[in-house]
């Protein structure tokens, strides 16, 4: 697996769903070994940014809408689901 994402960074534009492939939810990507120097263009976190976006580097961050109970948006902090009117995609970055 570790070949595969090393293969990865040759390509120019590499968008990354959540997690980009490699990473470490909170701490990023690894420091060495496979997926090391993958770093994607565009990221899209699914409802909120995770901790490892920090790490995140490229040219277009966008956050996806996925429906969740409100009360659970308003613990978390998270932009209300009536805020993001018919979009599905906000851009962050």
């Amino acid at each position: 697996f570790g070949e595969v994402l090393s293969s990865m960074s040759a390509f120019p534009h590499i968008v990354a769903v959540d997690v980009p492939s490699g990473w470490d939810v909170d701490a990023g990507p690894p420091k060495t070994g496979g997926g090391a120097e993958l770093r994607p263009s565009v990221l899209v976190s699914l409802t909120a940014p995770k901790r490892c976006a920090s790490a995140f580097d490229g040219t277009a961050h966008f956050l996806g809408k996925v429906l969740m109970p409100p009360e659970v948006g308003e613990a978390h902090g998270l932009l209300p689901q009536t805020a993001w009117g018919s979009s599905q995609v906000v851009r962050l970055v």
